[in-house]
């Protein structure tokens, strides 16, 4: 475990100190960079979600001067991305390797992967949504090899079959179906959390490495 001075030898610590250091230097000059950053954000807005009408102006001056608008964006998300390092950090030091006796399909393997990625950024509703869709792609490939097809049936029934079967005992039928319901939750009530998130991808982890245990 590192030492309070060891981490300060962190490569993300040092990217820090040099936007800091960066900043201090251009001090004069903060004032603008505050406001080109909230014209920023209103624009990238308009692309990752939602932006008022009225932004068309602010977009229309970006896109005639696309050098700066370059740099404007290529400083803006190289700041956040420094500043959501920690945190990114902090969320892969929670999770255990995954060890299977047979590598799943690529699918399964795309889902969790993305699902992992997408808990390390902070994105939790989209990792939520692919832990169950990871679950589901391993359930449906292991009743392909059980049952030489996959029952047209939701993935509650799917569950239940493979309970019965013995493959999973109760505790991992309870965390299937947890994740089940998480995946339910966040695509039809509300957003999940990182909480919900990171049980959700754990109990995905836990069900997949027993059904790829050999």
């Amino acid at each position: 475990m590192p030492q309070p001075e060891e981490a300060l030898e962190l490569l993300s610590v040092h990217l820090r100190w040099y936007i800091e250091d960066s900043d201090a230097e251009g001090a004069e000059d903060l004032a603008d960079r505050s406001f080109v950053e909230k014209l920023v954000r209103t624009a990238t807005s308009s692309l990752e979600g939602f932006a008022p009408a009225q932004s068309r102006e602010l977009i229309s001056f970006w896109q005639n001067n696309p050098d700066h608008w370059k740099w404007a964006v290529d400083d803006f998300y190289s700041r956040q991305a420094v500043s959501d390092l920690p945190d990114i950090v902090r969320r892969f030091l929670r999770l255990s390797p995954a060890l299977v006796g047979r590598i799943p399909s690529a699918e399964v393997s795309t889902y969790l992967r993305e699902a992992t990625r997408c808990f390390l950024h902070g994105f939790f509703q989209g990792s939520i949504a692919l832990s169950r869709a990871a679950l589901e792609a391993g359930i449906n490939e292991h009743l392909a090899v059980q049952l030489g097809t996959v029952p047209r049936v939701d993935l509650i029934d799917k569950l239940r079959h493979v309970e019965r079967s013995g493959v999973l005992n109760p505790q991992l039928g309870n965390d299937a179906h947890v994740v089940r319901k998480l995946g339910g939750a966040v695509l039809h009530k509300s957003p999940g959390t990182e909480n919900a998130a990171y049980d959700a991808l754990v109990k995905t982890r836990t069900v997949l490495t027993k059904l790829y245990q050999r």
